[in-house]
């Protein structure tokens, strides 16, 4: 194939991957708690307000207000197309979606330095059919994005382990760590990879000073976008992510076996998948036997370091900070290095019997595996969009903007309304809502809004919400509450403050 023809193929396997990642928001999660915040932070920065958000906290005091949550680089992307009128929760898929593309391009382009044009072709068809992946750049997170960073600092920082020279390179390398910090606090892991590569470099000569010399060009470009953040963050007096949190009560060995179960499962979800994975154990076999063979193999190292040193930083910070247990979108960033050792193993492997059963693998797997994205498209499907619940609907109705409502849909009224709100967590060491505090909530918002609404689900428990919580929601009256509606999906109270 001439370079022309790997070219066209190669963007048309691009924009087939966005395509893909869209489609698939017809059978896959597309909206979190995570997402409602990035999406009201991005209808915040398209306005010109800054980071910020209208989805406040009990003893939140100003509005809009300052967003701490989640770092603000996928937000700030998504916010020029909400600019040009795309609809925010569509603008967040976009995101996604051509991050995903972008990655699959830059895989390809990867694979074509490492093995030639048709191992390029083979990576990035082979990657559209990784269900974690695809189903993940369908969703309105900072996973795809964050994804894309890390593929491009892996890359160059493989380049620079095989040669180590240019000053800008090292900057660019701890930019785009600092850029991943600034798309998700579990950016920090890739510090460690920073670090990693730096000592990788140090066989090339035993100049020591070298060696630090690149990794205060690195951590310059990291702190060029880290700092900002960081240093906002402690203006504000917010905590960072989730650092404010105690060591796991998950113990260690659990803790491990979740990445490892993760990432198998992650890569054994389909038949194409464990056939390919039996196909890298047969070629890395007979490759290994043939000391021609051994020696581009060294070359992986590097990738594969990267990979495991990512993963135990992983581990590390599970352990050391209790979050969710590790799952798809934790590990996901460093697939797309998985997918690389694929492709060159089974592309060095064919290579060692003639150049000619390697080109037939290659374009076999690629074809193979567009066939495959293309199978998997739904054709038939109309064009998804989320839609507001009954309750939101009803909502719609009883409220104005210029209503503070606060319940534990709250989040859900902001996503589709745009309203400022006050969630109440479920979570039962989060502070709950009492009649003092509700009183105090009325008088310190009463100057900003017309009403103070309550919006409460039938039954709440009293356990997660609190005791006012549950009076609220059997029906049950309450001094200084004025009752509009007591129907199923919800009740609905205007707060009356007392003469």
């Amino acid at each position: 194939m001439n370079r022309l023809s790997v070219i066209v193929v190669l963007l048309l396997t691009t924009v087939g991957a966005t395509l893909l990642a869209l489609n698939q928001a017809n059978h896959a999660v597309i909206l979190t708690t995570d997402s409602i915040v990035y999406v009201d932070t991005a209808r915040h920065i398209a306005d010109g307000q800054g980071v910020a958000t209208s989805i406040l906290t009990l003893d939140a005091k100003q509005l809009p207000n300052p967003q701490t949550q989640y770092p603000p680089l996928y937000p700030m992307v998504m916010s020029p197309f909400i600019r040009f009128g795309v609809e925010p929760i569509l603008a967040g898929r976009l995101v996604s979606a051509i991050s995903f593309g972008l990655t699959v391009m830059l895989l390809g382009l990867w694979a074509w330095r490492l093995a030639g044009p048709l191992a390029g072709l083979a990576a990035a068809a082979l990657v559209t059919t990784l269900p974690a992946m695809t189903s993940v750049a369908a969703a309105v997170w900072a996973d795809s994005l964050y994804t894309l960073l890390v593929t491009g600092l892996a890359w160059l920082g493989w380049e620079l382990t095989q040669k180590p020279a240019g000053r800008l390179r090292w900057f660019v390398l701890g930019a785009l760590a600092g850029l991943g910090l600034l798309d998700k606090y579990l950016g920090i892991l890739l510090l460690g990879v920073v670090a990693v590569t730096v000592l990788l470099t140090l066989r090339h000569g035993p100049a020591r000073w070298l060696a630090i010399q690149r990794l205060g060009l690195a951590l310059a470009g990291v702190a060029l976008f880290a700092v900002p953040l960081l240093l906002r963050n402690v203006m504000l007096n917010r905590a960072i992510g989730g650092a404010d949190r105690g060591p796991s009560s998950q113990p260690l060995l659990d803790i491990i076996g979740d990445a490892l179960v993760t990432v198998s499962g992650d890569f054994t979800a389909t038949v194409l998948w464990i056939a390919t994975l039996i196909v890298v154990v047969i070629t890395l076999g007979i490759s290994l036997r043939n000391a021609e063979s051994r020696r581009p193999l060294a070359a992986l190292w590097p990738i594969i370091i990267t990979f495991v040193v990512y993963l135990v930083g992983l581990i590390a910070a599970r352990f050391l900070i209790d979050t969710d247990r590790i799952h798809t979108r934790f590990t996901m960033p460093v697939y797309p290095l998985v997918v690389l050792l694929y492709v060159i193993v089974i592309a060095w492997a064919a290579k060692t019997f003639n150049q000619r059963a390697s080109s037939i693998v290659l374009a076999a797997l690629a074809i193979v595996s567009i066939a495959w994205s293309v199978k998997t498209y739904d054709f038939t499907s109309p064009a998804y969009t989320p839609k507001p619940s009954s309750r939101t609907m009803l909502i719609a109705q009883l409220t104005t903007e210029r209503d503070l409502i606060i319940g534990d849909r709250a989040r859900e009224y902001n996503l589709f309304l745009g309203r400022a709100v006050i969630q109440l967590s479920d979570d039962q060491t989060e502070p709950k809502l009492t009649p003092e505090r509700l009183a105090e909530l009325h008088n310190r918002w009463s100057g900003r809004f017309n009403r103070t609404v309550l919006a409460f689900s039938p039954n709440l428990d009293s356990k997660e919400y609190g005791p006012l919580a549950a009076q609220l929601s059997s029906g049950a009256p309450l001094e200084g509450l004025n009752l509009v509606r007591a129907e199923r999906p919800l009740f609905v109270y205007q707060y009356q403050a007392s003469p």
